[in-house]
């Protein structure tokens, strides 16, 4: 029962991380600045002693590789005239 529960809960985990990258890559082809400008507030946010900034170093290199993939993700995607 509990493997079944923690199958479940990762299989969420998974799902919501998808999700996610599916739609900072919308608003990055949207916005080409987003990913640029999100990298800046984590970088203040590193540098400074607040709630946002107190994290591990393998959370900071974390969100360092996914802003990656979702930088990856937005520039193999052809954008849609409508979406400029």
């Amino acid at each position: 029962m509990e493997q079944l529960a923690e199958t479940k809960l990762r299989a969420k985990i998974e799902a919501n991380d998808r999700l996610l990258k599916a739609l900072m890559t919308l608003l990055a082809l949207r916005d080409p600045d987003l990913l640029d400008e999100l990298r800046a507030v984590f970088t203040i946010a590193k540098a400074e002693d607040s709630k946002v900034g107190r994290a591990a170093p393998e959370v900071w290199a974390h969100i360092q590789k996914e802003l990656a993939i979702v930088a990856e993700l937005a520039r193999d995607v052809e954008v849609p005239e409508d979406l400029h």
